[in-house]
């Protein structure tokens, strides 16, 4: 009887003491918390884009040498240039094409090889550097690709560079009319600005409006003057056929007679000069001296 009463006493005491007590939460599990935990860690997260333009390589976005920046259709004028200088700029080494004088043209221009009549390449014409003297010259040797032998001749000219950058050799040359007396810049005729544009309609880019403005100008009067022949006061002109003295041409320069085989070269010669004097042979043994009064365009060669 009396253990009886204290099992009952002490069943008693605990529904007492329990009933006391406020109830108390169930206990997450530890994979509960777990869940919890990623979930709130997530939600602070941005979601990854699912555009598919961020997804694929951007070249045109990430690097503009990438892309090309020429509208070849809008390209009317072409640069000449002689090898092996021509060959050293489409094979990307050489970006300084070195020149006796500064040019205002700036933007895309046609590249054509000497004596091919045809386009090769594409490039922009960025600025014009120097006149750099011979120690310039060999710490830039890199850019210009010149030997040394050749810009330390006394009668070395060409030190400013004209720099070049977006080159782009064309698959297969473009032919155009040559006009003639062209040496320098050739004005391309339409036939070879439609075909420029086709052989290079892969890599056209739309250029900047700045840069398409910068050789839009219809009359400059440097392409003007690059496309003209000397003339002397009686009206004869610097000839490719009748100025020829034994298979040369020769320039009277302040130092000296200067003979040259080709008429091109000795035409750019006389444009740095002063007053343009030449040769013209009189007969077999005896030749003047011409001075031109005057550069025109050339009627005929």
């Amino acid at each position: 009887m009396e253990f009886a009463l204290i099992i009952g006493s002490v069943i008693f005491l605990f529904l007492l003491i329990g009933g006391n007590q406020k109830p108390q939460k169930p206990r997450k599990s530890e994979s509960d918390a777990l869940r919890i935990k990623i979930v709130i860690e997530e939600s602070g997260k941005k979601k990854p884009s699912r555009d598919p333009v961020d997804q694929k390589p951007a070249l045109c976005r990430t690097s503009q040498n990438n892309c090309s920046k020429h509208n070849a259709s809008e390209i009317s004028r072409g640069l000449i240039i002689a090898e092996p200088w021509i060959g050293k700029i489409l094979n990307g080494g050489k970006v300084w094409e070195m020149r006796g004088q500064r040019t205002k043209m700036r933007g895309p221009i046609a590249l054509i090889k000497k004596g091919s009549k045809t386009i090769v390449g594409i490039c922009n014409i960025d600025s014009v550097e120097g006149p750099f003297d011979n120690r310039e010259l060999a710490l830039h040797q890199s850019k210009h690709q010149v030997p040394s032998d050749i810009y330390e001749s006394p009668d070395y000219k060409w030190r400013y560079a004209w720099v070049l950058s977006e080159i782009e050799p064309l698959a297969q040359p473009v032919p155009y009319k040559h006009a003639s007396g062209s040496v320098i810049w050739v004005k391309l005729d339409q036939d070879a600005v439609n075909r420029l544009a086709v052989a290079n309609s892969s890599q056209i880019a739309t250029p900047d409006s700045d840069t398409a403005d910068s050789y839009t100008e219809p009359h400059d009067p440097e392409f003007v003057r690059m496309i003209t022949v000397p003339y002397a006061r009686d009206g004869s002109y610097f000839c490719r056929h009748r100025s020829l003295i034994g298979g040369s041409y020769f320039i009277e320069s302040k130092h000296g007679s200067l003979e040259f085989t080709d008429y091109d070269e000795a035409l750019d010669y006389m444009r740095n000069m002063s007053v343009a004097r030449w040769c013209r042979p009189t007969d077999q043994s005896t030749c003047e001296i011409l001075s031109a009064v005057e550069w025109k365009a050339l009627i005929e060669d």
